[in-house]
C-alpha cells in the first residue's frame, strides 16, 4: 500500500521477463515543489506488436491514485539510441522532506517476443530516469503542476527533454 492506497503489482510468477523498478521522488528542499519524472525506455526498432496490439515493453504505472498525470510516449534520439519518453507529473505540491508515491512500478517484455526483438538491445536494456522540480514563488499563479512545467520547462518532446545536448542535466548511471 501507498499512503492507504493499494499499489497494484504484477505477479512475477505469472508474467515472465518482469522487473520491479519503483520510481519515487523526495523533496530535500525547504519549500514545497512541483515535480515531474521523465522516463526513457529503449525504443523497439523492430516494429513488434503483440497479438493483442500491445508494444514490446509493458509498463505498470501507479494508477491506484490520481497522483500522476501521464504523458507520452514520444520517441527521441539520445546519444544515438532511440528512447520512448514518458512523463509522470505529480499533481500535488510535494512538501519538504516528503516522498511521492511511486510513479513507475514495474516493466515487462512481452511474452511473445522472440530473439530478434530481444537481441536488438544488446547485453543491457537501458532505462533513463530524470526528475525535475519547480519551486513556485509567491508570484507564480500556476493552476496545476502540468501548467507549471509547460510554462517553465516546456512539454517533453523529441526536441525538448532532459537529455538534450544543451541541457544542464547530470546523467548518473545507477546499476
Amino acid at each position: 500500500e501507498d499512503g492507504g492506497n493499494p499499489v497494484l503489482l504484477w505477479d512475477s510468477e505469472k508474467i515472465g521477463n518482469l522487473y520491479d523498478h519503483f520510481v519515487q521522488v523526495k523533496n530535500y528542499s525547504n519549500e514545497p515543489v512541483y515535480v515531474r519524472t521523465v522516463l526513457g525506455f529503449e525504443a523497439d526498432r523492430t516494429g513488434f506488436i503483440s497479438m493483442k496490439g500491445e508494444p514490446l515493453v509493458h509498463l505498470n504505472t501507479n494508477t491506484a491514485t490520481e497522483d500522476f498525470a501521464w504523458a507520452g510516449p514520444v520517441t527521441a534520439e539520445i546519444n544515438g539510441v532511440l528512447y520512448d519518453l514518458y512523463t509522470a507529473t505529480y499533481t500535488q505540491l510535494l512538501e519538504p522532506n516528503k516522498v511521492t508515491p511511486p510513479s513507475l512500478l514495474q516493466f515487462a517484455v512481452d511474452k511473445h517476443a522472440d530473439n530478434l526483438e530481444i537481441n536488438q538491445f544488446g547485453e543491457t536494456y537501458d532505462i533513463l530516469v530524470c526528475s525535475q522540480y519547480i519551486v513556485p514563488g509567491d508570484t507564480d499563479s500556476w493552476e496545476s503542476a502540468e501548467v507549471a512545467f509547460a510554462e517553465a520547462l516546456g512539454t517533453v518532446t523529441a526536441e525538448n527533454h532532459p537529455w538534450m545536448e544543451n541541457s544542464d542535466v547530470t546523467v548518473e548511471i545507477v546499476e
